[in-house]
């Protein structure tokens, strides 16, 4: 499968665990010596999402049933001529992330703004296997740029939000 649908592909299956159905896929930037990609994701809930499940995705996005919810999916997927140092210290640096998204940002006060974890391939192992993405390391989180605006520009001033 080329590399170009690949980010789609991995984004309708990771959504489907979650009864969502992926709308759009939109690489918004490609991570460090081409690792992998960061996507904008756009999705609807399936028939069989249920309404509370529904609720807990899309909590401050709205919580109509013919909206979207906004999330981001951070991709993994390393060039396959690796094996050096530096390439050891990058995977373990993205499974540390990952472990951080599953493991320690769920426990974190509600206060705190970090991106909640929907899916990932580490949680979702056995799912991730079965669909054939076991290759790659792959994150679905919430969108928080909705909550967190920052303008393009240069600022001479930033706001509580977005320090």
């Amino acid at each position: 499968m080329s590399q170009h649908n690949e980010p789609n592909r991995i984004a309708a299956i990771m959504l489907s665990w979650l009864d969502l159905e992926l709308i759009s896929c939109t690489v918004i930037q490609g991570l460090w010596a081409g690792y992998g990609h960061i996507c904008a994701i756009a999705a609807k809930p399936t028939a069989s999402c249920a309404p509370e499940k529904w609720h807990r995705l899309s909590k401050a996005q709205g919580n109509d049933k013919d909206s979207t919810v906004r999330l981001v999916l951070k991709i993994v997927h390393p060039p396959t001529k690796t094996g050096d140092e530096g390439h050891l210290r990058k995977m373990f640096s993205y499974e540390v992330e990952q472990y951080f998204y599953d493991e320690v940002a769920p426990r974190l006060a509600s206060s705190i703004p970090v991106a909640q974890c929907f899916a990932s391939t580490r949680s979702m192992r056995q799912k991730a296997i079965d669909a054939g993405i076991d290759h790659v390391m792959a994150t679905l989180l919430n969108d928080l740029r909705p909550e967190f605006p920052v303008a393009g520009e240069k600022r001479a001033i930033l706001s509580s939000n977005q320090i």
